[in-house]
């Protein structure tokens, strides 16, 4: 389930602009959430509505989740220019990258996963477990001196050869796609099945995030 959904540079958005489907501090109608199990957990709407004047960028930001998704599920060859499509209204926004991020619920589990590009490069990447009250990291992609640097200090390896199979996909991931879509194509999750943050945030990719758009009502 979608938690929060935020882009920027991309379309009709300049700024920064976010879906929320994390519930207010308003009780009025406890049936429209879902709640959470344990007191460090985060409650979702069942559902959220966009409202907004024609053109004013409810469709944009359907398209930027499919983007997203996109990117995820498929990416690029090495070598090809990455979809790229800035607010074209500020010449600054045209040479900047845009930002994408969601927040998911996946049974027990929140996840928070992004990722900011141009057509060129992966400028960062980033997976994190969430909660009420922390965040873990699972990985990190940086730019260091125009390289891709991957921080996965904090996951705990069952043994080295684990350690040096993910570090040598980080390192083998070209600069135009995603570090988790190439954990899709070397099946890392197949051969480090205990990665489950990873694997569940390319099984909602594949599969549930197509279901967003059928829960989000544009008026």
């Amino acid at each position: 389930m979608l938690l929060r959904f935020s882009v920027e540079n991309f379309r009709s958005f300049k700024d920064r602009t976010e879906l929320s489907l994390i519930p207010s501090k308003v009780r009025r109608h406890p049936h429209h959430v879902i709640k959470p199990k344990n007191q460090s957990d985060i409650g979702v709407l069942k559902s959220a509505v966009i409202y907004g004047a024609n053109a004013s960028g409810k469709s944009n930001l359907i398209k930027a989740m499919k983007h997203a998704q996109m990117m995820v599920n498929s990416g690029v060859k090495s070598g090809q220019k990455l979809p790229f499509n800035p607010f074209n209204l500020d010449n600054q926004c045209l040479s900047k990258p845009s930002r994408f991020e969601f927040e998911i619920k996946c049974g027990q589990h929140n996840f928070a996963y992004g990722f900011i590009a141009d057509s060129k490069i992966i400028h960062e990447e980033w997976l994190y477990k969430i909660d009420k009250n922390k965040d873990m990291m699972v990985f990190e992609r940086t730019l260091v001196d125009g390289k891709a640097h991957f921080n996965f200090d904090q996951i705990k390896f069952k043994n080295k050869e684990h350690q040096l199979y993910l570090t040598f996909t980080g390192k083998g991931t070209p600069e135009n796609r995603l570090f988790i879509n190439e954990c899709i194509e070397r099946n890392v999750t197949t051969e480090i099945d205990y990665l489950t943050e990873i694997t569940l945030t390319i099984n909602f990719t594949r599969n549930d995030f197509s279901k967003i758009t059928d829960k989000v009502i544009i008026q």
